[in-house]
């Protein structure tokens, strides 16, 4: 085993990678909302946005910091603005081709 490893593993060791884990937990935490964003991959169906497309929407304004949309396929404006009226969403990513299509 190495050195490193084996000191990790230790009483001590842990207590030091404990410590490291809620510094690095405490950073992380009270940056989060301000430093990071959600990207929530919405569904449409004939330039429709599709219902469950909101609970990707949900759950990205439950982690906190903005929440921007994205959207593939043809015919996708008409279901980006309804994304962009839904109260939370900073903003919409779209990609207008066929290519992303079902067959």
């Amino acid at each position: 085993m190495l050195p490193l490893t084996r000191q990790l593993l230790s009483r001590r060791g842990d207590a030091v990678l404990g410590r490291s884990l809620r510094w690095a937990s405490s950073r992380y935490n009270n940056s989060r909302s301000s430093a990071l964003s959600t990207l929530a991959i919405l569904e449409q169906r004939d330039g429709q946005l599709v219902h469950g497309s909101l609970s990707a929407i949900t759950a990205g304004i439950k982690l906190g910091g903005p929440v921007h949309g994205f959207l593939a396929g043809s015919k996708v404006s008409s279901a980006a603005e309804q994304a962009a009226k839904v109260k939370g969403v900073e903003k919409i990513i779209t990609v207008e081709n066929d290519a992303y299509d079902k067959v």
